[in-house]
């Protein structure tokens, strides 16, 4: 199986996760999985990880939903964020982190306090909002002039990736080729979709139980599937 989207695998079945994993097999990950992970794990805070000069992850500071829940207003908010920022040590410049969007935040600046208040009152229960650290700083080199310390580049591996394997594979039928005008399906035609909402903690219970039912009474085994997403809510995407 080969993977033609941006789709999170871990946002997926098993079975999904599975297949992809079957399509990557001996296939080299230039970014370690733990990483990406251990991000997600939803700690308070995430210490920079740094191979001898080299900075591979910044520092990261998780705001959960009970941490600011209390302040009613933006003067509550300085205190009490003021009190975190001293306890966890967070620097003047951080970035406010959503999936790949990164917004520069001066924490000395009511301004960008006021966003980032509105962005706490935002988060949704058993979830959380990211503090990056920004690792750029107000110093000048000998010329007086400053500079970018962050670098985005790719890495080529001149080696082969994909292991050699001895085993021949032989494909017992060809596959059809499904054309771009059979591929396309206009509303209440051949295919249609519903996104269920549901909270995130009963998504098994409406599976299991509800979803599972009414595909039992109509016969329609073969003929829906499911994904799990967020946009950014959290809904179930069921095809029929």
């Amino acid at each position: 199986p080969l993977a033609s989207h941006m789709l999170n695998p871990s946002l997926c079945p098993n079975i999904y996760r599975f297949l992809i994993e079957i399509g990557q097999q001996k296939t080299g990950n230039n970014y370690p999985y733990i990483f990406s992970n251990i991000t997600n794990l939803g700690i308070s805070f995430i210490p920079r990880i740094t191979y001898k000069k080299f900075v591979l992850a910044p520092a990261r500071w998780n705001i959960k939903t009970y941490s600011f829940k209390e302040c009613k207003n933006e003067e509550e908010f300085y205190k009490h964020f003021k009190v975190f920022r001293e306890k966890f040590n967070i620097p003047k410049l951080v970035f406010l982190v959503h999936f790949d969007n990164r917004i520069l935040l001066d924490l000395e600046n009511k301004i960008h306090l006021n966003d980032l208040f509105k962005e706490t009152k935002k988060i949704k229960d058993n979830s959380f909002i990211s503090l990056e650290e920004s690792l750029y700083t107000e110093s000048t080199d000998i010329n007086h002039s400053q500079d970018c310390k962050e670098f985005v580049f790719s890495l080529v591996n001149r080696k082969k990736s994909i292991i050699k394997d001895d085993k021949n594979i032989e494909f017992s039928k060809k596959l059809p080729i499904i054309s771009d005008k059979e591929r396309m399906e206009y509303p209440f035609e051949n295919w249609i979709f519903v996104k269920l909402y549901c909270v995130n903690d009963r998504q098994e219970e409406m599976l299991g139980q509800y979803l599972y039912q009414f595909i039992k009474e109509n016969n329609w085994y073969e003929n829906f599937f499911f994904m799990r997403f967020k946009d950014p809510e959290f809904h179930i995407r069921i095809r029929f």
